[in-house]
């Protein structure tokens, strides 16, 4: 998770087939958007559908924090609602540079999986979400965690075509970024790269053995 959420019995829920956050009681989301911190409020505001307002909000508090690694994801998370895969893939990867914790990492994998599924590219997902499952389980403590990216993993493949067919089948096509200039938009964005084309280059480490310890976190 991105940000503090409300309760999410009779409020939201993530929908196992798309793994997708949805709304159960909109009326209590609204009531929740003029008393929650910032973070929560914008993705609360992804969830409502209206992730221009999300954007606008987000980009503000990204520019006053700190500690830019959650506002990163939540921003993210709306240009996601947009289908803006380029923007939300920039920003997932600047993410994952100031992760520096196991923990940390995991999560943005995990967003990293649920951005990708959303583009079908489902066994690049999977590998992302048991990624972040094993870095959950390294890190100790985060069984719920780790189970969600499980099940997540599970789907994908699922919904994954044959090894060596995702070609023919469209799920690896390039999707273009279709969003306007603003401070974060990169050369590369302009230039129309995919998402996959940004990805190449992103540092990977060694995946963890669940029972290796981690002082970082």
């Amino acid at each position: 998770m991105t940000a503090a959420r409300p309760a999410q019995r009779d409020v939201w829920r993530t929908d196992p087939a798309t793994l997708r956050d949805v709304v159960l009681d909109r009326d209590a989301l609204e009531d929740r958007l003029g008393q929650c911190p910032a973070l929560e409020r914008i993705w609360i505001l992804c969830l409502l559908d209206r992730p221009q307002e999300a954007i606008t909000e987000g980009r503000a508090l990204l520019s006053q924090s700190k500690d830019q690694f959650r506002p990163l994801l939540v921003l993210a998370q709306a240009y996601q609602r947009q289908y803006s895969w380029h923007e939300a893939a920039r920003l997932q990867e600047e993410a994952l540079c100031l992760a520096r914790t196991r923990s940390r990492e995991a999560l943005v994998r995990r967003q990293i999986g649920l951005r990708l599924f959303d583009e079908a590219r489902f066994r690049e997902a999977a590998q992302e979400f048991e990624w972040a499952r094993d870095l959950y389980r390294a890190v100790g403590n985060r069984e719920h965690q780790a189970h969600a990216c499980q099940q997540a993993m599970h789907r994908a493949l699922e919904l994954a075509p044959p090894a060596g067919c995702e070609e023919f089948q469209g799920h690896r096509a390039e999707v273009r970024s279709s969003i306007g200039r603003c401070p974060h938009t990169s050369a590369e964005q302009a230039s129309g790269r995919s998402t996959k084309d940004l990805e190449t280059h992103r540092p990977r480490s060694t995946p963890p053995s669940p029972s290796s310890p981690d002082s970082s976190t």
